[in-house]
This record gives structure tokens, sequence and C-alpha cells, in this order.
């Protein structure tokens, strides 16, 4: 009797519930009788019992895996003669093919990467530990050519659409940052619960109503437009639209990195045309998009508020904050928003663009990005993740004797300059020798760094972010909590500074 393929997909699904439950529990089974075996069962809690000889016990894990590998094989022989498709090829086209193209994007760009460090001879921490010894010593706390900025217009504002980026995460994040102070669930219960018992919707209300609170709103319903999903698509991030009556805006903030699809965004890092220029190949996808799903709205609401003049802000942190760059250029762009009074703030931006030649004065002036101490992720690209393995080749081919190589990283060698010396010589060979084959992308638009924990503000250039420095704060710099402290931190400083000149010029 012939086969007869089905078209059943509920058949389909049966068969593949019964293949993982068989697999879990052979799994299982083998798990346990390996582990008793061995001298233990899981069972109770790893308590010790009699073990078997070692032949015996390697005899059982074989008879074990063989069990499992059939049961895997004959199970796959069956759906594939029932439905003309082996497992892996079923697994394969369930995959959408934009998370394939990204996926095949991303091991494009990290092998070469991969293979650069693949054949170190010496730990990979070690070689890290030794290159951030040495950039702290080739590198000042005060880079020449930094101005300071005492604006406080431009840090109030920066703190006020810095707070629209960071609710882009939603309320239970920025609650896990410590960012809602007094505003707990209770206040979500009091404006969810009369309403819906949807748990979807209740996660929605207390979004908006955190949104409203720290932003300043002046109800939920000015939230025009709302997305916070946590497993949104690749290239699709996650924003809001809101009214802010107060500012005369119209606020697009976009969320930064929460979710797989995100990540992927991040990792597809090739370079794609964008405008006059290249851009970053995911983030230029999620600007597409974001702005294919909100340009109805936002034509709408600027339409209806054009007499008062209301301005577009777009504004984002991370992943958020490099999507508004892309976006923002896009919406000067276009001629539909050709006379609306367009401005982007982004906070701890990854470097989107190059050449930054191409860049319109308009567009320039448009945007102004904020960066916080040691923050890695403006720092972070290609072209920087490329040249740190550079750097960790040059550490790891120093001949150094193993103690010394120690020393080195842990800041205690009596020999740091010529080692120092001998590190930027072959570091400059390898990068002869290697070359760094991807654009250098770079931050357009106006920079301002946080750089001085007393609250010092600074303006410069994306040169700046060139490289990848090994700092102990990169991590944390970078969250969203930290700029909102850190531009409270300036704003205060900056007030104090000007109430001091008021009381020494009226003592004139």
């Amino acid at each position: 009797m012939a086969w007869k393929r089905s078209s059943s997909f509920s058949t389909f699904r049966l068969l593949r519930y019964i293949a993982i439950g068989a697999s879990v529990g052979i799994g299982g089974a083998a798990m346990y009788y390996v582990g008793a075996n061995q001298g233990f069962t899981i069972s109770s809690k790893l308590t010790p019992v009699a073990g078997k000889p070692l032949g015996v016990r390697i005899e059982n894990i074989v008879a074990c895996s063989v069990v499992a590998l059939s049961t895997v094989v004959v199970i796959g022989v069956g759906t594939q003669r029932i439905f003309g498709a082996s497992p892996v090829e079923r697994l394969r086209d369930a995959i959408p093919p934009s998370l394939r193209e990204a996926m095949r994007q991303i091991e494009g760009a990290l092998k070469p990467i991969l293979d650069s460090v693949a054949d170190t001879r010496h730990p990979l921490l070690l070689n890290l530990a030794a290159v951030a010894r040495l950039q702290e010593e080739l590198t000042v706390a005060h880079p020449t050519g930094l101005s300071i900025c005492q604006n406080r217009d431009v840090v109030a504002d920066a703190l006020h659409w810095m707070r629209f980026a960071s609710c882009a995460y939603g309320f239970a994040v920025c609650k896990a940052l410590g960012l809602t102070g007094d505003f707990s669930m209770q206040t979500v219960r009091k404006g969810a619960m009369a309403q819906t018992t949807n748990i979807t919707q209740v996660q929605e209300i207390a979004d908006k109503l955190w949104i409203v609170k720290h932003t300043n709103l002046r109800d939920r319903q000015d939230v025009l437009m709302y997305s916070n999903a946590i497993f949104n698509h690749v290239h699709s991030p996650c924003f809001y639209i809101a009214l802010d009556h107060n500012m005369r805006a119209v606020v697009l903030s976009v969320r930064g990195s929460m979710s797989v699809g995100d990540t992927l965004t991040d990792l597809v890092c090739e370079s794609t045309a964008f405008l006059s220029g290249e851009a970053h190949a995911g983030i230029a996808a999620g600007a597409n998009n974001v702005l294919a799903q909100a340009r109805e709205t936002l034509v709408d609401v600027l339409t209806r508020f054009s007499d008062e003049e209301y301005k577009l802000v777009v504004t984002g942190h991370s992943l958020g904050a490099g999507t508004a760059i892309l976006l923002t250029m896009l919406l000067l762009d276009d001629p539909i928003f050709v006379t609306c009074q367009v401005e982007c703030w982004a906070f701890a931006p990854p470097p989107v663009f190059t050449p930054l030649e191409k860049i319109s004065p308009r567009c320039h002036r448009a945007i102004k990005c904020f960066v916080y101490r040691n923050d890695l992720v403006p720092r972070l690209s290609l072209f920087s993740v490329r040249r740190l393995c550079l750097q960790v080749k040059a550490a790891d081919s120093m001949p150094l004797k193993a103690i010394t190589r120690l020393m080195l990283a842990y800041g205690t060698c009596d020999q740091e300059k010529r080692e120092r010396a001998d590190f930027m010589v072959l570091f400059r060979q390898l990068k002869h020798r290697c070359g760094v084959a991807a654009p250098p992308f770079a931050t357009p638009g106006q920079i301002y760094w946080m750089l001085d924990s007393d609250g010092r503000f600074y303006t410069t250039t994306s040169r700046e972010f060139r490289s990848v420095l090994l700092k102990a704060d990169m991590l944390l710099s970078h969250l969203p909590s930290s700029y909102e402290c850190g531009l409270q931190k300036t704003f205060h400083l900056l007030h104090r500074m000007a109430n001091r000149t008021l009381l020494i010029c009226s003592s004139l």
C-alpha cells in the first residue's frame, strides 16, 4: 500500500507533538538512567547511590543514545514519507524570509570577526584585559577639542525628551530600572480594573498611564498610537505617538532593544544604500518600517494642528535612537513634511550613517545626540569591533612571558612603556596586513557628551567614538536610568552656576 500524502495541518501538528513528547520522554529517561548509574539519582535530589563500573555506564549511555537516535530517525522518516518533507525542511520553511535573510547577513558580517580571534594563543579575557590596560595608558581623561556646553535650555529639553524615550520600554522595564518612583500597580489598578481583565490590555493601560505620568501629558487619550510587543518582527521596532500640548509637539518615540527581533536588527550591521549615502542595514530597514506604519497618523495629526504650528519630535534610546536618526533623515527628505519643523533627540545612538559630508545642514541642525560617560553602544559598529579584534591580536602576539602578560593586564608591569611601544608597532602591522573593510559608520548631527561625574557637558564630534574603549562602566552607562540621572545632574549643575552668576552680578 502506497503512502498517501496529507495536507492536513492538524495531523502534522499532532505528529510534531508526538515527536517532541517522545524525544523529551526518552531524553529524560536516559538522563535518569545514566545519572543513577553514575552514582546519583536525580529524582532524590542528587542523593548518592552505589555506582556501577565505568564500562557498564558507557554501555548504558550508548544504549540510551541509540534508542533516542532511532526514535528521531523513525519519526523523521515517517514524517517525510507522509508529508514529502523532512522536519528540518519543515522548520526551515516555517522561518519567515526576513528572518532567514537577517541570519544570513549576520553570519556574513560576524564570520570575519570570529575568524580573526579564533587562532589566538592566549585566553581571550586575558588579551582583552591587556588591551584595556593599554587603552587606559594611551587615552586621556579629557580629550582635546571638546568645549563645555552651558546651554540650560538644551539640557532641559534633552531631559524632557529622554523621558519619552524611556517610556517606550514600558512600565515594567522602567519599574525595574527604578524610574517609576511612587507610581505603582495600585495606580494602574484604579485605571484598569473597571475597564478590562485582559492581561494584554491591562499592560497597555499601565504603559499609557506611565507615559502620562513620566512625561506630564494631559491625558491617556494623548497617546495616539502604541505598540510594545515582546515578540516583534525583525526590522520592526516598537514605538508610540503622543501629543505633548505643553511643548506643542507631536512625539514619535522608538523603543530600544528588548526582544529577539530587536537584537537581530542590531546585528544586521552590513551597509545599505540610504538616501545620499550608506546606513546600517538593519536599522535602516527598521526606520523605513516605522515610517510606513506611522506616516498616516503623523500626517493626520500635524494637519489637525497646523494652525498652532506643532512640531514633530522623534526620539529614542539605543536601537531606538539609531532608528530615530535615520527616520528623521527620511522625514526631512519627504516632501509632505518639508514645511514641518522636525527635531530628533537621540540618546545612546549607535553609529548608523556614512559619510557625514552627505548630510544636509538642515538635517545636521535637526539631530541632537547624547552620550553618557563611557557608554559602549555609541562606539559599537562593525568597523570598531574589527578594530578591537586587531588590538586583541596585537596583544596576543606580544612576545611576553606568562607572568609579564598577567602583570601588564593587571597594571603592575614595570616595563609598560616598552610593552606599549611594542603593542603599537604590532597593531599597525596587523592593521595594514588584515585591513578593515567595513565602512566606518558615524553619528550624524550635534553630539553632546556627559563625560565627568560632576555633571560637565561637552560638545564633540563622532570621531571621538570610532573605537571601542573597554571601561568598567561601559554597560551601566548605557541604561536609560543612567541617562536620566546624568541629565538631571547636569541641569542642576548649570542651574546652580547660573544662580551663582546672578548673585555675583547683583552684588556688583
